[in-house]
């Protein structure tokens, strides 16, 4: 279950939390790290909390119920907070057996009666390395439009951008190693069977330990995939559907339907713009201009006489817009005409 604090009292009661104070390891760090990236609001109350139960010492020979201990707590926070107001300002409990004595500064030892009712004991009697939980820096990478882009991940691993994509990641990897993709990338991940690799991607999340794929999720595209070319991926979706694909294989998800199934892939038809090959297969025109567009940085406009009819299929390496274009018009029933970033896409009758 999510943890989550409404005060600095809900984090001294949280028996993981003080575990972590006086004895941190790198799960433990990971943990708390990854809590206070995605609760960055909390982030003052969580550093106020440290510091309060790094003060705390357990008296073993003195004992005190639960509900003494929490009002204790309690006033500790309080003195905290007001210290903090206040500068240079004392506070003084009223002395009684059993319970927190303070006096001077906050900074000064406290002594918490009774910190045996707790599922264990926290002991502070060695100096501990003192564990600061920072936001771990987020690195954006883009490709625009006409731009491939080679990307080296914190891991090793390699990612290829196709033009008009980015990804997103963590400056340094904890024990998983989470990628956001928009667009569509190649994935050459080096093998780490500790640290699972997930890719994010519109409504589909790819996992693997190492292994190479091609993904492809534009926004605002309805059929996305994810194409397998070494090892094995596992592709699951928001609803629960998952899958595993090993290579030559590939998973096809339609946005419209929210289907998703598997299939046997051409590798040039989907990973071959890695290599500049361009691949059409019955591909509808309005997506056929829609991969002209990224791959080249231009813009498609239909003159309103033209009529779109059919589907395209065509083969292109390393070519030219032009040769492209003057390429697909032996094969379809319309002229196109390059005015800078604009293409004009005109009926042959009209010539």
């Amino acid at each position: 279950m999510e943890f989550k604090p409404k005060n600095e009292s809900d984090f001294l009661k949280n028996t993981f939390f003080i575990k972590w104070v006086s004895e941190p390891n790198d799960h433990s760090n990971r943990y708390w790290e990854k809590w206070c990236r995605n609760n960055p609001d909390k982030i003052k109350m969580f550093n106020n909390a440290r510091l309060i139960a790094k003060k705390l010492k357990p008296v073993e020979e003195n004992k005190m119920d639960e509900e003494r201990f929490y009002k204790g707590l309690d006033q500790l926070i309080l003195a905290n907070h007001k210290s903090d107001e206040e500068g240079s300002s004392r506070y003084y409990a009223v002395k009684k057996p059993g319970i927190f004595t303070w006096g001077g500064s906050i900074a000064a030892s406290i002594l918490l009666l009774g910190m045996m009712m707790l599922s264990y004991s926290i002991w502070f009697n060695k100096p501990k390395e003192e564990v600061i939980a920072v936001s771990i820096p987020t690195i954006y990478k883009s490709a625009p439009k006409g731009i491939k882009k080679t990307v080296m991940l914190p891991d090793g691993s390699k990612v290829v951008l196709n033009s008009g994509s980015s990804i997103s990641y963590p400056e340094t990897f904890g024990n998983t190693r989470e990628i956001d993709l928009k667009g569509q990338a190649f994935f050459d991940v080096e093998r780490d069977t500790a640290r699972p690799f997930i890719v994010k991607s519109g409504e589909l999340e790819t996992r693997v330990l190492g292994t190479s794929f091609d993904i492809k999720a534009y926004d605002g595209q309805n059929k996305l995939h994810v194409a397998v070319v070494t090892g094995k991926v596992r592709v699951s979706t928001g609803n629960g559907i998952e899958s595993h694909i090993t290579p030559t294989e590939a998973i096809f998800y339609d946005r419209k339907t929210n289907a998703m199934s598997k299939d046997f892939y051409d590798y040039e038809l989907l990973v071959g713009w890695k290599e500049k090959i361009l691949k059409f297969q019955d591909t509808q025109y309005d997506e056929v201009f829609e991969q002209l567009s990224n791959w080249y940085d231009v813009s498609f406009v239909i003159e309103k006489d033209v009529t779109l009819e059919g589907d395209y299929t065509g083969r292109f390496e390393d070519q030219s817009l032009k040769n492209v274009l003057m390429g697909m018009e032996y094969s379809a029933g319309i002229k196109f005409e390059i005015q800078g970033q604009t293409v004009l896409v005109k009926s042959k009758d009209n010539t």
